[in-house]
């Protein structure tokens, strides 16, 4: 269930396991691609790894969905990863 790997990967986030964190988001995206919070705290987490690229992938996808929530954390992420 992707809603179950999301909130599992924000519990890794909170005890600063970043990889398992990033792992469980893209397993998140995998089950759900419109899953826009596991696609911010992936891309987040990837800038705090200096994957900047990669970071923006993910921001940028965001920032082309038609919801206005999903848009605003992409430009959000894309301001971010200046």
């Amino acid at each position: 269930n992707a809603d179950y790997l999301y909130v599992r990967a924000l519990v890794y986030e909170e005890q600063k396991q970043m990889p398992q964190a990033l792992k469980g988001f893209r397993e998140a995206l995998v089950k759900r691609a419109d899953l826009a919070g596991a696609a911010f705290h992936a891309g987040m987490i990837l800038l705090a790894q200096g994957q900047v690229n990669e970071g923006r992938a993910y921001f940028f996808s965001l920032a082309q969905a038609s919801g206005k929530a999903e848009r605003a954390m992409g430009l959000r992420g894309l301001g971010e990863a200046r």
